[in-house]
């Protein structure tokens, strides 16, 4: 994931990845989306971890490195317009300033950046892509692996992975799928 992050070229490329491959090389439960408006982008993160602290945390990092890393490149463009988070507001809010810009709002309905849209078109990195198509094909190989594995845990990270954009699966939907009881 990392070396396919590192070798995205532009902003759009970036979060595309983190949307498909994130969630299925990373057991956390952390899911990115991806929602384009007509003159916005939000990459979001949604979790499945148990305390609320954990969540903080987590999704604090899982956004905070974005405009980390796009820093180097696109400078004051990095900052999204806003930051959202579904969680209260720590004590200390200059760390999140740091990597959120200003305007960062708490007990939202969703954790998201959000950038005008332009930004999935910026170029982030000089891309060799013979290595790039290396690094997706292989990527894609560990995601068709998973999906041969006929555990149950399996099946169901293979029904969500494939049902993350239309925010539709539920765990009737999973169960009817997989002709079991919800309880099973």
């Amino acid at each position: 994931l990392g070396y396919l992050l590192i070798n995205s070229s532009t902003v759009g490329d970036l979060f595309e990845t983190l949307v498909r491959y994130h969630s299925v090389h990373h057991d956390g439960g952390v899911l990115y989306k991806l929602d384009i408006q007509q003159d916005t982008v939000a990459i979001q993160v949604y979790y499945a971890q148990q305390s609320e602290l954990c969540h903080r945390h987590i999704t604090e990092w899982c956004l905070g490195f974005i405009p980390y890393y796009l820093k180097n490149t696109l400078q004051q463009r990095a900052t999204p317009l806003r930051a959202e988070f579904t969680h209260k507001a720590p004590r200390s809010l200059q760390t999140l300033h740091d990597y959120f810009g200003s305007d960062i709002a708490f007990r939202q309905d969703h954790n998201q950046l959000i950038y005008p849209r332009s930004i999935l078109q910026q170029r982030i990195t000089e891309v060799d892509s013979h290595l790039l198509g290396i690094l997706r094909e292989r990527a894609d190989k560990l995601l068709l692996t998973q999906k041969k594995d006929d555990s149950l845990l399996n099946q169901i990270k293979t029904i969500l992975f494939e049902n993350l954009n239309n925010n539709k699966v539920n765990a009737t939907d999973i169960a009817a799928t997989l002709n079991l009881s919800i309880s099973t």
